[in-house]
């Protein structure tokens, strides 16, 4: 999978990222890994996204 359909087909910005060493469907279930990237995504969002 790549990002320059979805590129091209948005106007507003679009990030790809790839998790070393992750297999499909890692965030099935609950573990330490998930924990970060649901902390990742979420001070990401925090830091881009206007609050109330």
């Amino acid at each position: 999978m790549t990002s320059k359909k979805p590129r091209a087909q948005s106007r507003n910005g679009v990030v790809y990222a790839e998790l070393p060493g992750t297999q499909h469907s890692f965030d099935l279930f609950r573990s330490p890994r998930l924990e970060s990237v649901v902390d990742t995504v979420e001070a990401f969002l925090d830091s881009v996204v206007p609050a109330d």
